[in-house]
């Protein structure tokens, strides 16, 4: 089965953090070849009131999702998550993550600053680790190369880097259209 080149930890300028306009993300997905974006920002799925999630004219795939921070970590979540409180604990936000078919991703687990905790990943709470995080040192990403690998991107110098200096071949993707699929 052929892969799919997806970037699934990208920030929009709805996060404070980010100077990406959606147009400008979805214009550099498409310049880059990638199947499909997964629109990640902090701590909201806001994004949904700007675009239709699912494929879109010309056959690229947006995905919603977001990045939630917490004491423990940083995780990618997907699912009908847009309502989640902004205050839960790491265990409390996968725990409702799962009950409602959700999927998370542990995101740039290896930074030094506020990592995943080593029990999560331990525990399987997460789909995937990120092993690969446009943003990070080597140092920062020294674990296999065979983890989700995503540019993190609050730049548009930075949107697709990672793609193009790290990736050969198809990366593993998620598509979270009827419900999560790992392919």
């Amino acid at each position: 089965m052929k892969g799919m080149n997806f970037d699934l930890h990208v920030h929009t300028n709805i996060s404070s953090c980010s100077k990406l306009e959606l147009g400008d993300i979805l214009r550099y997905a498409r310049a880059f070849g990638l199947d499909g974006v997964c629109i990640t920002d902090h701590q909201t799925m806001e994004i949904r009131h700007h675009l239709r999630e699912g494929i879109q004219e010309d056959g690229l795939c947006v995905i919603f999702g977001m990045e939630y921070s917490t004491q423990d970590g940083d995780f990618l979540i997907f699912g009908p998550v847009e309502d989640i409180s902004p205050t839960l604990s790491a265990e409390e936000m996968l725990a409702l993550v799962d009950k409602c078919g959700g999927l998370a991703i542990a995101a740039h687990p290896f930074r030094s600053n506020r990592p995943v905790r080593e029990h999560i990943i331990r525990q399987g709470r997460c789909l995937a680790i990120e092993s690969i995080n446009g943003r990070n040192t080597a140092l920062k990403t020294s674990v296999p190369s065979d983890g989700i690998r995503n540019t993190n991107s609050h730049r548009p110098a930075a949107v697709m880097h990672t793609h193009l200096r790290n990736w050969e071949g198809s990366v593993p993707a998620l598509i979270f259209l009827s419900g999560p699929v790992l392919i």
